[in-house]
């Protein structure tokens, strides 16, 4: 055998996928945007999205369920379960829907206040919910909005505020102390219960998609500019007092994150990709997907079981804190495909023991940036430049046609 021929771990077909994946894809039984998920513990979640579409699963995903119907609906912009009864979304025309059934029947809210997209919805307790949004066009200056009730939806308050960020996520302390996320890099934080934001950090114009707090001082925003194909990650170790940049170099725009710890977080965004921390952002590593669809927002609702929706209708579970971070369960197989020229200086060869079908490589370094992709593959066997390429660690991953092969190579210089 060539002592250049290194066989790689592979996770193939479907059913290989399942039984190796870390992140497992599930049946959602919809092609649409899923733009939010939530969950009340590991069984019960709630998605939903474009075209008023809600999905429901009770079993831990085994089986997600038509809840309600979207035929009247417009699009949903986020979704949040109260209970396992009392469910809210916030809508793309400013309105709401609710359920106080588990989703069996669901009826409109309509606030009269705004016609700003309502991007996300905190709750304090039964009666005292906030919701904010803003303009999709223009997230810079477009305006935004905050609306509370206190009396569990009846009735509400809206504050609009014009020639400012739109507001995307929230996290609230109590019912007058909360952090807010918007576009222009911008953090708010209000301390009235939302009468009145005040600026903690603003940058440029990039976009922050989405804010979590695992504790009463330390919190985590992201986003990035779509424009650039770039990612941002800010920390406050002081209630959203300050803001200040994590080193997170993410391969495209962040949408969704969520940590389980103060210190053990994760990230999801476009194209497909999930990093994860596990020393508060210092240093963040890669995760398998086996997905490069648009990755939305991403939920745990314990230590170990964790939910993402995204665009074509995907929904993907974990139930190990979705495994090793930047690696690959390494076995040995014969059967699939190997490669050779590795450690590599030039070049890398990966060959398939099939022919592929309109294939594409994502090569990706150790903090997860995207180093090259190659589309249209239609032979069995690829040539990778890897001359312009740092010496270190890198990660592939191969889709064709419903196949997924995950590998990793070595540049020496």
């Amino acid at each position: 055998m060539n002592s250049n021929l290194f066989f790689i771990s592979i996770i193939s077909f479907s059913l290989s996928l399942q039984a190796n994946a870390q992140w497992v894809q599930q049946t959602s039984n919809t092609s649409v945007n899923l733009t939010d998920i939530h969950c009340m513990d590991a069984s019960n979640c709630f998605t939903a999205g474009a075209s008023g579409t809600f999905r429901k699963t009770v079993d831990g995903g085994t089986n997600w369920t038509i809840s309600g119907s979207g035929s009247t609906f417009t699009n949903i912009a986020c979704i949040k379960m109260y209970d396992l009864n009392n469910v809210w979304t916030g809508k793309v025309n400013g309105t709401f829907h609710k359920t106080a059934n588990g989703g069996t029947n669901w009826s409109q809210v309509v606030p009269a206040t705004t016609s700003h997209v309502i991007y996300d919805i905190f709750y304090h307790d039964a009666s005292n919910y906030i919701a904010v949004g803003g303009s999709a066009s223009n997230m810079a200056t477009g305006g935004n909005v905050a609306i509370n009730t206190t009396n569990g939806g009846t009735s509400w308050t809206a504050q609009n505020f014009s020639g400012v960020p739109t507001m995307l996520g929230i996290h609230c302390f109590n019912s007058s102390t909360c952090v807010a996320s918007a576009g222009a890099e911008t953090m708010y934080k209000t301390i009235d219960g939302g009468a009145n934001w005040t600026v903690k950090h603003s940058g440029t114009t990039v976009i922050l998609y989405d804010v979590v707090f695992p504790s009463s001082t330390i919190g985590y925003a992201v986003g990035g500019d779509p424009a650039l194909s770039s990612s941002v990650a800010l920390k406050t170790i002081d209630g959203g007092e300050t803001w200040n940049a994590l080193s997170l170099v993410a391969p495209n725009v962040v949408y969704g994150t969520h940590f389980t710890h103060i210190d053990t977080g994760y990230v999801v965004g476009k194209g497909g990709f999930i990093m994860k921390t596990t020393d508060g952002g210092l240093n963040w590593g890669t995760q398998v997907s086996p997905v490069i669809t648009d990755l939305n927002k991403i939920f745990f609702p314990t230590s170990n079981t964790g939910y993402i929706s995204g665009a074509s209708g995907v929904i993907l579970k974990t139930t190990n804190a979705g495994g090793i971070v930047t690696g690959i369960n390494e076995t040995i197989s014969e059967n699939l495909f190997s490669i050779f020229g590795n450690p590599s200086s030039n070049e890398m060869k990966i060959e398939t023991m099939f022919e592929m079908q309109n294939a594409e490589l994502l090569i990706f370094n150790s903090l997860g940036q995207q180093m090259e992709s190659q589309k249209n593959i239609s032979e069995n066997n690829i040539s990778v430049n890897t001359s312009q390429l740092a010496g270190g660690i890198y990660f592939f991953r191969l889709n064709d046609e419903g196949k997924t092969i995950l590998g990793k190579f070595i540049v020496e210089k």
